[in-house]
């Protein structure tokens, strides 16, 4: 019985997690940056429409309307969880790194969610340190992207990489330039695809390549 009322819990719990609508980023406040090392700030893309609500991960949260980047200050340096929850359907269209700002502060992808990506052009550029631990790329919802280029250059902490939804994509130019621990490469739909300039340039730990469309 004790057996049986566990195993419900562990469904319970990974179910409720699966189910998780927010996309999960882990950050260390004090790694470089040019915030303060105990703040992170979150950056977004001008140009874009943004209605979401920001839990910094310390019991305090942001509802973010504009495409400001919002910079959080935490009472301590450390490593802290932040969770972003659309308040309408594509509320968090993209996240702008572009190899500036506290690119270095970002150390995990922990859980993709259900927001709705508009763009991944130099989402993640220049965040070294990026590993990604979410499990639930095969519902993160990327299916209208159609731009990633330099999405994921430099980051060259990336040991794999999961099997998004790039079916709509076109542009991968440099989507994965410099990714230099980069050992394995999933077989991604990149039948829409037109530009591939430079995609995996300086991946060398690549030891073999899936056959792509």
């Amino acid at each position: 019985m004790r057996t049986l009322l566990l195993t419900l819990l562990l469904l319970l719990v990974q179910g409720a997690f699966a189910a998780d609508p927010a996309i999960t980023l882990v950050i260390r406040s004090d790694n470089p940056g040019t915030s303060g090392p105990n703040q992170f700030t979150l950056p977004l893309r001008a140009g874009y429409a943004y209605n979401c609500t920001v839990d910094w991960g310390d019991s305090h949260s942001d509802v973010i309307t504009t495409a400001d980047s919002p910079t959080h200050t935490y009472a301590h340096a450390g490593t802290y969880t932040v969770r972003i929850t659309e308040n309408v359907d594509g509320g968090f269209p993209t996240i702008y790194f572009n190899n500036a700002g506290d690119r270095l502060k970002l150390l995990a992808i922990a859980h993709w969610g259900a927001v709705t990506w508009h763009s991944l052009h130099a989402a993640f550029a220049g965040c070294s340190n990026l590993t990604i631990t979410a499990t639930d790329q095969t519902t993160a919802r990327m299916g209208t992207v159609s731009d990633f280029s330099l999405a994921w250059r430099g980051c060259s902490s990336l040991a794999s990489f999961p099997s998004l939804d790039t079916a709509a994509g076109t542009n991968f130019s440099a989507a994965w330039y410099d990714c230099s621990s980069l050992a394995r490469f999933p077989s991604l739909d990149t039948a829409a695809g037109t530009n591939f300039s430079r995609a995996w340039r300086g991946c060398s730990s690549l030891a073999s390549f899936p056959r792509l469309d």
